[in-house]
């Protein structure tokens, strides 16, 4: 979760085009990260009988 915020950081102190470009890459490169780490930990913490359900 610390790449997004550095990505925000670097967007917030003002580097022009470079900085936000830099930003937006370390932001979704975090958030790229943090997803499947997300889902994974979710699966691994649900019920086999409940995996790939959507509705209750």
């Amino acid at each position: 979760m610390t790449w997004p915020a550095a990505g925000l950081a670097v967007v917030c102190a003002g580097a022009g085009l470079g900085g936000l470009l830099a930003g937006a890459l370390i932001t979704g490169a975090g958030i790229g990260l943090a997803t499947p780490l997300g889902f994974a930990a979710l699966a691994a913490n649900s019920p086999t009988e409940r995996l790939g359900q959507t509705k209750r």
